[in-house]
């Protein structure tokens, strides 16, 4: 059997969670019937196993470029999440919009904010420094 490679191992680690607390905190946000929340919320199982795979799977060794790659991508993941957070809590303060916005549903939404932001920049690093190796 194949192994799963370290982008595929965080892609579906990182990418499964930050879908699956989108889609819970939409369902919370806007108040779906109950009906459908529960039928969402069955279809979202699929998605938690897929970011249990590679629990489960063999994969590559890490090596140590691949932790400085986890840990880079981690730290501009939050640098750029809580900046973005800041920036929307300045918004908010200033349009007097907060109780429309501020509702069940926005943790789940912060937190795939920064699961998805984390595999995006990861991705990007990965992909920079095999272009990096390439060209040498």
């Amino acid at each position: 059997m194949k192994k799963l490679s370290i982008l595929k191992k965080e892609l579906f680690y990182n990418l499964g969670i930050g879908i699956e607390t989108l889609i819970l905190g939409i369902i919370e946000y806007v108040n779906i019937p109950n009906v459908a929340s529960l039928i969402i919320t069955i279809l979202c199982i699929p998605i938690a196993l897929m970011a249990a795979i590679p629990f489960f799977a063999e994969t590559d060794s890490e090596d140590e470029l691949s932790e400085q790659i986890k840990n880079k991508a981690g730290q501009k993941a939050l640098r750029i999440g809580l900046l973005g957070l800041i920036i929307l809590a300045s918004f908010l303060c200033f349009n007097n919009i907060s109780e429309v916005i501020v509702k069940r549903g926005i943790v789940h939404l912060i937190i795939a904010y920064f699961y998805i932001l984390y595999i995006i920049i990861y991705v990007i690093e990965t992909k920079r420094i095999e272009k990096l190796d390439g060209n040498e």
